[in-house]
Parts: structure tokens; sequence; C-alpha cells
């Protein structure tokens, strides 16, 4: 038999610290929804203009370029910011594969009730 074990503790940052959470929590929400959007509103001039779909490479490749760009960003944690990236990409991946094998699943010429 395993026993777990899990340990409670309460955060109390300084005012500097505070300000660096919420500047990395600020760029993470940032870069999220930029990433959301360009896959949401651009996904067909990206793919007409580089002949390949968006993915979690391309738009790691482009966070790279948008940090030597931006002192702001660069300031930020990059391991949060690919995080982002990668929950967004993890999210797109799940919500193809599901609305797919649903729609597989489901035969519209199916009659619901009797059998």
């Amino acid at each position: 038999m395993k026993i777990y074990r899990s340990y409670k503790c309460k955060m109390a940052p300084d005012p500097a610290q505070s300000e660096t959470f919420s500047r990395n929590v600020g760029v993470c929400r940032l870069v999220y929804n930029l990433a959301l959007e360009q896959r949401r509103d651009h996904h067909r001039q990206f793919q007409a203009s580089k002949g390949v779909g968006i993915s979690f490479l391309s738009q790691s490749r482009e966070l790279t370029q948008l940090r030597a760009e931006f002192d702001w960003m660069r300031e930020a944690i990059h391991c949060c910011q690919q995080q982002a990236l990668r929950d967004l990409d993890r999210a797109y991946q799940r919500q193809f594969f599901d609305a797919r094998r649903v729609y597989e699943e489901t035969d519209p010429n199916e009659k619901k009730g009797d059998a």
C-alpha cells in the first residue's frame, strides 16, 4: 500500500517578487492570447505563405523572434511562455481528435431509440 503525503505552504512574496510574478503571468497570458488569435484568424494566410500549418514549433520560433525584439518579453521567464504555447497546442490537438472521434462514432442515418 502506498502512502501519499502532501504539504501545504502559503507564499508571502515581498513587493518585488509580487511584481515579478505579475509580469510573468501577464507575458504568458499575452503569448497565449496572441498564439490563439494566430491559430484562429491567420492560419490560412500562414499556410499560404509558409506552405505548412501553424504548429507549436512554428509559434515557438516566432516567440524567439519576439523575445529578441522586445526587452520586456525577454525579462520574463521563457519556460512559462513556452509552456503557454504547449498548452494551446495540446488543446487544439485534443479538440481535433475528440471532434473526429465523436464524428466517426455517430452515424446520422442511424435511428435512435428502437433497435
